[in-house]
């Protein structure tokens, strides 16, 4: 086994995350080891799910590529806001959940690897990431929050996967490089407002049964609609 370098690297402490939870409140210190590249996120334990929890690493720029113990289910609020360093992220095997900011102006950040089990992007989750180029959604997920990818840098075609029920407000708003083909998945029951607003897609695929009132949020001249 090669010998490498750690750094001792502190979460930001007394943070009182169960104010959504049932149980109380508490307070987090938690030591995470970094290598050449990559930190380990280690989850805290409560209520019978694992979480990053609220403003644990935000402001932090020491991290460049992270990656999660599996246990993890949830990440909370602006839990790695304003990582300016942040270039990667691997995504632990059983997240289901990433809250309000988690992601938010991380300008760095060029590769998500989402796992298969998220089913909730939360609001502003990944806004203002000007490095972020493409992603691929995972099957699992059925909700995108508001303002989730707002400003990004995302080009080229966006399919969203079928079991989206909800795309809100200004979920893809200012993705000036989205210029491609946008595919909405077949169980969609809500469009916000704004939701791709300033975006330049050419093709645009709804599904048949979708209401007009329920995607007149995405029509624009000069864009293709196809009903399938």
């Amino acid at each position: 086994m090669s010998c490498r370098n750690y750094i001792l690297l502190k979460m930001n402490t007394k943070q009182n995350f169960f104010d959504h939870l049932d149980g109380g409140w508490g307070d987090i210190i938690e030591d995470t080891y970094i290598d050449a590249n990559t930190t380990i996120i280690k989850g805290e334990p409560i209520n019978n799910i694992v979480i990053v929890p609220f403003n644990a690493y935000k402001d932090n720029v020491m991290l460049k590529l992270i990656k999660f113990e599996d246990d993890i289910t949830h990440i909370f609020d602006h839990a790695f806001c304003n990582c300016i360093n942040l270039e990667s992220v691997t995504f632990p095997e059983y997240l289901k959940v990433m809250r309000v900011g988690s992601f938010q102006d991380c300008t760095k950040l060029s590769t998500i690897n989402f796992n298969n089990l998220l089913a909730s992007i939360g609001e502003d989750a990944f806004k203002n990431t000007t490095n972020l180029k493409s992603i691929k959604f995972p099957e699992s997920l059925t909700y995108i929050g508001e303002g989730a990818f707002q400003n990004s840098r995302l080009e080229g075609d966006l399919i969203i996967p079928d079991k989206v029920k909800t795309i809100e407000d200004n979920a893809f708003k200012d993705c000036i490089n989205l210029n491609g083909v946008l595919r909405i998945g077949k169980n969609i029951e809500y469009i916000g407002n704004n939701s791709f607003e300033h975006c330049n897609f050419k093709k645009i695929y709804i599904p048949k049964e979708l209401e007009y009132y329920n995607y007149k949020n995405i029509y624009k001249k000069n864009v293709e609609i196809i009903k399938y």
